[in-house]
C-alpha cells in the first residue's frame, strides 16, 4: 500500500502565509477600496451637479416665461442689462434661492443664494433677450460658474 502522505521535511514551508503574500493581500485589498470609495465621491459629486444644472435650466425657463408672457411693449422689454455678473445691471439680475419644497425666492441684495440670473435686452429690432443663470464658487479666489444661458427673438410666436 501506497503512502499518501507528504514528504516529512521542514513543515514551516506549509503552517500559513508569509508576511510578503499577507502585505501584497492587503494591498490589492486596500487599492480596490480606494477605488471604490473614489467611484462613490465622483458618484455624489456628479449627482450635486446634475441638481445644479436641473435647477439652473429651471430658473433660465422661468425667466423665458415671463418674457414669453409680456407683450414687447412692457416694461421687463426696456433695452438694457448685462451679462457680467461682476457687475450687474440694475433692474435685470436676481437673486433667487430654492428651498426643499422647491419654492423660488428672489432677491437683488441676498448675495449668499446659490444661483444668480442677469439678463440683457439689446437695442434691437425684434426686440430679443439673453439670460444666463450662474452659480459661485467658494475658494481662495471666488469664482463664479455660468450653467446656462439662452438668447431668444420676440416675435408673434415665442
Amino acid at each position: 500500500m501506497a503512502c499518501l502522505c507528504p514528504v516529512v521535511g521542514d513543515m514551516r514551508d506549509h503552517l500559513g502565509f508569509t508576511l510578503i503574500e499577507t502585505l501584497i493581500a492587503t494591498l490589492v485589498l486596500v487599492s480596490g477600496l480606494v477605488a471604490v470609495a473614489a467611484i462613490f465621491l465622483y458618484s455624489v459629486d456628479t449627482g450635486l451637479r446634475n441638481q445644479r444644472r436641473t435647477a439652473a435650466t429651471a430658473l433660465l425657463y422661468e425667466k423665458m416665461e415671463q418674457f414669453r408672457s409680456a407683450p414687447v411693449n412692457d416694461s421687463i422689454w426696456i433695452p438694457g442689462g448685462s451679462l457680467n455678473v461682476a457687475s450687474p445691471a440694475a433692474g435685470y439680475f436676481d437673486y433667487v434661492t430654492i428651498d426643499a419644497t422647491g419654492t423660488l425666492s428672489h432677491s437683488t441684495t441676498d448675495t449668499n443664494a446659490p444661483f444668480m440670473r442677469v439678463w440683457q435686452v439689446p437695442h434691437a429690432v425684434p426686440p430679443s433677450v439673453t439670460v444666463a443663470v450662474y452659480t459661485f464658487k467658494a475658494g481662495s479666489i471666488p469664482r463664479s460658474l455660468e450653467w446656462i444661458r439662452a438668447t431668444t427673438v420676440a416675435a408673434s410666436s415665442f
